[in-house]
């Protein structure tokens, strides 16, 4: 079972199209590119990465994201230090 304390929320980097790379039900490692996020406008791409490894358990389906906004959610190995997610 996966500690709730080290989920992770990623997110968009930059605005513009977003193409996931990993689904839910796959395993990531840290700093695996995810996603990567097109800006229409300079066909530049931004991947998106997750700062901890784990098992990916929700994503985004709207193909356009702003800055910041939740791409997915992973589920860690371990718990971040200080707790976080469902700890009080």
């Amino acid at each position: 079972m996966l500690p709730f304390a080290a989920g992770e929320i990623v997110t968009a980097p930059a605005t513009g199209i977003l193409v996931l790379l990993k689904q839910p039900g796959e395993w990531v490692s840290a700093d695996d590119v995810v996603a990567e996020i097109i800006d229409p406008l300079t066909d530049m791409v931004k991947a998106v990465r997750p700062t901890s490894g784990g098992l990916i358990y929700a994503s985004r389906r709207a193909p356009f994201v702003t800055l910041g906004a939740e791409v997915m959610k992973i589920a860690g190995e371990r718990p971040f230090s200080g707790g976080g997610g469902l700890a009080l």
